[in-house]
């Protein structure tokens, strides 16, 4: 009697931690639901129930740094090697401003020009320096407001958070050159001029690419970090209960950063404290991403007690505790046991983080794109500018379709006026080079690569901490324009039918039904809680019948 007493009470126990978990998820989702800076976004439907291997990027991921304050370093550590090198002292007068440069944008080594693009390569916004390019401008150097990325070696593309620093040193370079008195712009607009000195705008781009590789690979930088964490790095306390959490369900965790052993434990101990390794079944630094997603290094076992990689290579599993540099995901897979698809890799750059790791292995990938929180901000409180474009534009198309256009071309070009009053007062909520991820009605680069790329996205990782573990992410299913076109004809023929109150009208989905349509597919079998249940079940059983 007393044991079965014992039995019920366990389970009593276990029924009501069950339903506080429960109901902390409940609040979680709902704190989450009021607050979109706290959701994450789906791009491709993922369900975390499937996910066994999370993997986390440390700077700007983990680690968030404070801004403006470590831009302001960078930027002035990046100008103080360049004036090392030969260039002019005055170069320290020019402050850095938070808001003039947002990352995405290209530069144009040949003609020293900031370009903002679309996802085509088309040209939304330019600057030269601090100016803004005029039309005129745009067209002189490009005819079809148009630039490729298939010459590269003239193109530098700004993804990454620790090239929005980078950036403004190059168009302060170009803005004091440009304005000194003893240079001029030579004729073909690819540099200055001082007598018999040119220095080309490619001269330049070289030069500061120098400087930002030196600052990064020099340790000075990463000394002022280490003797200042509270003053450059947010100490998020969400850190350890989301990597707890994901190893209460089952997943495990592990770190992959570029940072060297030094720098990243002092980072952790910051944040986590001096056991930190303890929270990653597999702590990888020096990893050399994007490399390490195709060719990548040998593993190296780090000796925490030096700092260094130990002789030899590491070829055993991969030891919970221990520290590895280097290595590469075909070796990480082996030794970790881990299968690619159900890896989610969460970091802040597009390129090195998400795209290699998306293209060649096929991992799910999560980016951090903290510039949400001033983006989501904006868009809620002026989105009355973008419906006005949107309303504006429409106007325009309509014009264009009339039967004599040439009589309605004034109009045209002044609605087209318009268009580009309201789209720059809207960027300029933003900063200087507008918002993120688009210009007016149309989406950057940028834009087009996190759609491309991301399968989830959101302003932090620890986001993650408002949705349970088996939470299904499912993405909209957007339509493409023959079916929108399609979509429209079946709505005005329904409204035509229940206007002339014929019985015909029965055939036809009601409104309702034809609005869920975009969202009843998507790219999983699954399409209620209860299939996507029944589907995990049958894959273990699947599993377990074949072992």
């Amino acid at each position: 009697m007393q044991k079965s007493e014992k039995l019920n009470d366990g389970k009593n126990a276990n029924l009501a931690q069950t339903s506080a978990k429960s109901a902390k998820v409940g609040m979680d989702l709902r704190a989450s639901e009021n607050d979109p800076c706290k959701q994450v976004f789906a791009n491709r439907s993922v369900y975390l129930q499937k996910i066994r291997y999370y993997g986390f990027d440390m700077d700007f991921t983990l680690a968030i740094y404070k801004s403006p304050e470590y831009d302001i370093l960078l930027y002035s550590n990046i100008i103080n090697r360049l004036i090392l090198l030969g260039y002019p002292e005055q170069l320290r007068c020019f402050p850095y401003e938070q808001d003039f440069v947002i990352r995405g944008l290209w530069f144009d080594r040949t003609f020293g020009n900031l370009l903002k693009v679309d996802g085509f390569g088309n040209i939304l916004v330019g600057i030269h320096g601090y100016n803004y390019l005029r039309r005129s401008d745009i067209k002189k150097h490009y005819p079809n407001k148009f630039i490729s990325l298939r010459h590269l070696e003239n193109v530098l593309v700004m993804n990454s958070l620790f090239d929005i620093a980078h950036t403004y040193v190059l168009t302060t370079l170009i803005h004091y050159f440009d304005n000194h008195k003893n240079y001029e712009r030579t004729s073909d607009g690819t540099g200055v001029r001082n007598g018999d000195t040119i220095i080309s705008y490619k001269s330049l781009a070289e030069d500061v690419l120098s400087a930002v590789n030196y600052v990064h690979n020099d340790s000075s930088l990463k000394t002022d970090v280490l003797q200042n964490l509270d003053k450059y790095i947010i100490k998020d306390n969400r850190i350890k209960p989301l990597l707890q959490l994901i190893n209460a369900h089952g997943g495990r965790t592990f770190l992959l950063t570029n940072s060297n052993y030094s720098y990243t434990n002092g980072v952790l101990s910051y944040l986590i404290g001096s056991d930190w390794t303890s929270y990653f079944d597999v702590s990888i630094v020096d990893a050399k991403k994007p490399l390490w997603f195709m060719k990548g290094t040998v593993f190296r076992q780090i000796d925490t007690e030096t700092g260094t990689p130990k002789i030899g290579v590491h070829q055993g599993l991969l030891k919970k505790g221990d520290v590895y540099a280097g290595g590469n995901s075909d070796d990480f897979r082996r030794l970790f046991n881990a299968r690619d698809r159900e890896v989610l890799y969460i970091g802040d750059h597009i390129f090195g983080d998400v795209l290699k790791s998306k293209k060649t292995k096929g991992w799910r990938t999560f980016l951090v794109i903290p510039e949400l929180v001033k983006e989501i901000s904006i868009w809620s409180q002026r989105h009355d500018l973008f419906e006005k474009v949107v309303e504006l534009t429409k106007q325009v198309e309509a014009m264009y379709n009339q039967i004599n256009i040439t009589s309605a071309q004034s109009i045209i070009q002044e609605g087209n006026i318009q268009i580009r009053e309201r789209t720059q007062e809207m960027d300029n909520y933003y900063s200087k080079m507008g918002s993120l991820f688009r210009s007016g009605p149309r989406t950057t680069f940028f834009a087009s690569q996190v759609e491309r790329f991301a399968d989830l996205y959101s302003s932090s990782c620890y986001n993650l901490l408002y949705y349970p573990l088996f939470y299904f992410f499912r993405a909209p299913m957007t339509l493409m324009p023959h079916e929108v076109n399609a979509d429209k004809c079946i709505r005005e023929k329904k409204a035509s039918l229940a206007s002339s109150g014929t019985s015909r009208r029965k055939n036809f989905h009601s409104g309702k039904d034809i609005e869920t349509i975009p969202h009843v597919q998507d790219d999983t079998a699954a399409t209620t809680e209860e299939e996507i249940l029944n589907e995990v079940n049958s894959d273990e059983q699947t599993s377990s019948e074949s072992q």
